[in-house]
C-alpha cells in the first residue's frame, strides 16, 4: 500500500526514504548526501540505496520466526536485497515496483519482496552505503559525538535515539530544551 500511496501522492519527491520505528535517521547528513549526488549529477536513477545483503540463507528451520517453507521460496539463497532498517529508492522505481508487486509471486518476507524481489523482476540496481549504517547503538553515539564522518542510520532504543538527535542537532547548532 505504501508503495501505491508514494506512487500516487508523491510524485515530486526526488527520493522515497522508508525507515523502521527504530531505527535513528540523522536526516542532516541523508539530505546532505542526496544533495551532493544530485548536485553532482551521479543521482541512481531506478535504483534502491540500502544496505545490501548478499548471500543471505532462506530460513528453513520451522522454529525460527523468519522461516520460509519450499513452496513459498525455492531456492536456499536470496538474491541480494535491502536491510529493512532503511533504504531509499529513487523516483523513478516507485510507480514501476508497485506495478511488478502485481505480477510477481509474493512473500511475505517484506524486505525481500520488496527490496530483492522487486528490484530483480525490474532488474532494477541496489546502490550499495553499506557504510553509512549502524547496527550498534551506542558505538553511533559515540560516531556522531566524536566524528566528522556521518552515520545515516542505527538502529537503537528511543533512550539512544533521543540523546543522538540532540547530538545531531547540537552539531548543526540548533537550540532544543
Amino acid at each position: 500500500m505504501w508503495l501505491k500511496f508514494v506512487s500516487e501522492h508523491c510524485t515530486q519527491a526526488e527520493y522515497i526514504l522508508k525507515t523502521d520505528d527504530d531505527v535513528f535517521v540523522n536526516i542532516f547528513a541523508v539530505v546532505d548526501f542526496l544533495n551532493r549526488i544530485t548536485q553532482q549529477n551521479v543521482r541512481p536513477r531506478k535504483s534502491i540505496m540500502c544496505f545490501v545483503w548478499k548471500g543471505m540463507d532462506v530460513i528453513r528451520d520451522p522454529k525460527d520466526k523468519w522461516y520460509v517453507n519450499k513452496e513459498e521460496y525455492v531456492p536456499d539463497i536470496f538474491p541480494p536485497y535491502c536491510s529493512g532498517a532503511a533504504y531509499i529508492i529513487t523516483r523513478d522505481l516507485i510507480r514501476p515496483m508497485y506495478e511488478q508487486s502485481f505480477k510477481i509471486k509474493f512473500i511475505w518476507v517484506d524486505d525481500f519482496f520488496i527490496t530483492g524481489a522487486l528490484i530483480e523482476a525490474l532488474q532494477a540496481e541496489h546502490f550499495s552505503i553499506n557504510f553509512l549504517y549502524a547496527f550498534e547503538g551506542i558505538r553511533t553515539k559515540e560516531q556522531l559525538r566524536h566524528s566528522s564522518e556521518y552515520t545515516f542510520f542505527a538502529h537503537s532504543n528511543v533512550n539512544l535515539r533521543l540523546a543522538m538527535w540532540k547530538d545531531v542537532v547540537k552539531r548543526q547548532g540548533i537550540e532544543i530544551n
